[in-house]
């Protein structure tokens, strides 16, 4: 079976759909995407008419949109052999749950969904990778991340050393070395050389999110208070978010991080009260409660007042 995978490239959670993807398939192409770009990276397949070529199409942490989506329902080949599994709110919100191929479920008996979660059990289900401790741990490990859980309930904090190591190896280097010791006798996630690089990147990590913080400015935007960061590293995004709560002094409802080399912004709540994936709807974006993104465009500069330029990415 020939495989195609379309995946969110800015974090575990995509990643772990990359990792899942390898695991199950033997003859698998993968896609990873930004939050915004995942119809027009469909688009190059179906204009050189590759994705014909596939036997079986996901789409995973990610939705498609319209018109495409809507496309893909019309033709009976796509519509048989694509499979989208995601968990956003906004993507139901939108309606984007409608199509039989789309399966966009946010909570379970589990508690909070993950686009890994929710694509390891459509595996199991399907007898194409088989439950053992090591997979389950990692599979939960990154839902747990992605959803939070990991500080809100668990106080899991091999969670977060699951998404530093992310931060660490990058996309190739950190889905390449998952599949490895998922599919070998491999009996630690955590190797004792990974822990130290752990450490010393979480160290490195205070001391550059508290110079970010320095440059923090607040706006008042749609009856918040908007604490903004300009020109930050990528993988900081949630380190920022977490001091900025812990700093005493600085009364706000959420922090908007404008990211290098990305033609996105990122939300986070501050305040348990705030949701900012539907803040971040007024801007074309989606996500969750504490956790969202929108396109960069002029209006969201101008609104938060940044200096920053849009990339031409």
């Amino acid at each position: 079976m020939k495989v195609l995978l379309f995946t969110h490239k800015i974090d575990i959670d995509g990643m772990g759909c990359a990792v899942l993807g390898k695991l199950a398939f033997d003859n698998i192409d993968i896609v990873y995407c930004d939050t915004f770009e995942i119809n027009q990276q469909i688009q190059k397949f179906l204009d050189d008419g590759s994705i014909y070529n596939y036997d079986k199409i996901f789409v995973t942490d990610l939705c498609i949109k319209q018109p495409l989506i809507s496309q893909f329902a019309e033709d009976k080949e796509l519509s048989r052999k694509t499979i989208i599994i995601d968990h956003h709110k906004t993507e139901i919100e939108e309606g984007n749950d409608q199509y039989p191929f789309s399966t966009i479920i946010v909570q379970d008996e589990n508690g909070k969904c993950s686009g890994t979660s929710l694509f390891y059990n459509y595996l199991l289900s399907q007898g194409l990778v088989y439950e053992n401790d090591n997979i389950s741990d990692f599979v939960e490990l990154t839902r747990q991340y992605d959803t939070w859980e990991w500080k809100t309930i668990y106080s899991n904090e091999s969670a977060n050393d699951l998404n530093i190591l992310f931060s660490i190896l990058k996309i190739d280097g950190y889905v390449n070395q998952m599949y490895a010791k998922l599919s070998s006798e491999c009996s630690n996630l955590f190797e004792d050389n990974e822990l130290k690089l752990i450490n010393d990147y979480k160290q490195k990590a205070l001391a550059t999110c508290l110079s970010y913080i320095k440059n923090l400015h607040i706006v008042n935007l749609h009856n918040l208070k908007v604490g903004v960061i300009e020109n930050i590293e990528d993988e900081y995004r949630n380190n920022i978010a977490d001091l900025v709560k812990k700093t005493p002094n600085i009364n706000l409802d959420l922090v908007a991080l404008i990211i290098n080399d990305r033609n996105t912004i990122s939300f986070r709540s501050i305040k348990q009260c705030v949701d900012v994936g539907q803040f971040s709807v007024i801007y074309g974006g989606k996500g969750h409660k504490e956790a969202a993104s929108c396109p960069k465009n002029e209006q969201i500069l101008k609104d938060l007042e940044c200096k920053t330029q849009i990339n031409q990415l």
